[in-house]
C-alpha cells in the first residue's frame, strides 16, 4: 500500500529538529538531536503530552551494537530533563531522541505504557540495538479490544517512521530461512563466516567464526578487538559470534578477518562469485 510521508525540517537542516508523519495518520515522530533540546521551545512542538520515545546513541560501524533506551512519559518535555542530567541518574550515551505523540493528543498514559512494553519486547528479540539500559521488562497494561486495535496501528506507524529515517531497531533483517542466493561466505586468517546480504549491507550471522587477532596495521584495531571480545564466545579456542551483526561489506570483511579487506570482492557465494556481482540487485 502506498504511503505519503512528510518531513518538516524546522531549521531547514536535515541534521536538526524534524517532524516526520504519515498523511492521514495521527502518529507524529519528532527527531531531536540532544544538542538542540533547548531549541524545541522555539517551535510549535507539543511534547507536554503522553509520549513514547527512544534515546539513541552509538554506531554499529566497528563498535559494539548501537544503544537505545526505550521509554514512555506523560510529558516528554519534563521526562527528558532527567535523561540529559550530567548526574549519575542521567543517561550519557545518547545523542538523538525520537519522540512519538498523537497529532490529535488522544494517546493516554496507559496507551504509551502499552506501546513501550510491546516495543521493548520486540527490540530485545531482534537485538539490532543494545537495550541494556532497559533493565526491567515491562508488562503491557490491559486495553479494551477496540483500543488495542488503534494502539497496535500506532505501533506499526512507529516502526515505519523509525525505519524511514534509517534506524533499524525494529527491522527484521534476517528471514527465518534466507535464500542461498542471499548468503555470502568469507574465510581469512582463521575467520570463517556466513553473512546475509540485504539493502546494501551484510549481516554476519551468529555462529560465524572470527579471526582471534587483528593485524597491527588495521586502522580500527582497538575497536574491532573490543567488539570481538564483547560479541563472541570462546569455543574450542575459536571466537564464535554470539549475535547477528550488520555492517557495510568491507567493514564486515575486516571484522571477520582482523585485516583491511574490500568486502565487495572477499565475500563470495558458495559458488565463488564475489559480492560485487550482486551489488545492484
Amino acid at each position: 500500500m502506498e504511503k505519503i510521508i512528510t518531513t518538516h525540517l524546522f531549521n531547514g537542516n536535515p541534521q536538526g529538529i524534524m517532524n516526520v508523519f504519515i498523511s492521514n495518520k495521527i502518529c507524529n515522530m519528532y527527531v531531536i538531536p540532544r544538542s538542540l533540546l533547548d531549541e524545541v521551545n522555539n517551535h510549535d512542538i507539543k511534547l507536554d503530552q503522553p509520549a513514547f520515545y527512544m534515546l539513541l546513541g552509538g554506531s554499529a560501524e566497528f563498535a559494539e551494537l548501537p544503544q537505545a533506551y526505550i521509554g514512555h512519559a506523560e510529558s516528554f518535555k519534563e521526562r527528558v530533563k532527567s535523561h540529559k542530567s550530567p548526574s549519575a541518574h542521567g543517561k550519557q550515551f545518547w545523542d538523538k531522541a525520537l519522540v512519538f505523540v498523537a497529532g490529535d493528543n488522544t494517546l493516554t498514559k496507559v496507551d504509551v505504557a502499552y506501546i513501550e512494553a510491546k516495543l521493548i519486547e520486540k527490540a530485545k528479540l531482534l537485538n539490532n540495538f543494545s537495550t541494556s539500559e532497559n533493565k526491567v521488562k515491562p508488562v503491557p497494561p490491559s486495553l479494551p479490544a477496540h483500543l488495542r486495535v488503534i494502539v497496535d496501528e500506532f505501533i506499526s506507524d512507529v516502526e515505519l517512521l523509525t525505519a524511514f529515517i534509517g534506524c533499524s531497531i525494529f527491522k527484521e533483517s534476517i528471514p527465518q530461512k534466507p535464500n542461498d542466493s542471499d548468503l555470502f561466505f568469507l574465510k581469512s586468517r582463521g575467520g570463517d563466516a556466513c553473512a546475509y546480504f540485504h539493502d546494501g549491507k551484510l549481516t554476519i550471522l551468529a555462529g560465524s567464526i572470527l579471526a582471534s587477532t587483528s593485524v597491527p596495521s588495521l586502522s580500527a584495531k582497538m575497536k574491532r578487538d573490543q567488539m570481538v571480545q564483547n560479541l563472541t564466545n570462546e569455543v574450542n579456542g575459536k571466537r564464535v559470534l554470539s549475535v547477528n551483526v550488520e555492517l557495510s561489506p568491507s567493514t564486515a570483511a575486516s571484522f571477520v578477518s582482523g585485516a583491511s579487506q574490500n568486502g565487495w570482492f572477499f565475500w563470495k557465494t558458495k559458488n565463488g562469485e564475489p559480492l560485487d556481482k550482486f551489488r545492484n540487485q
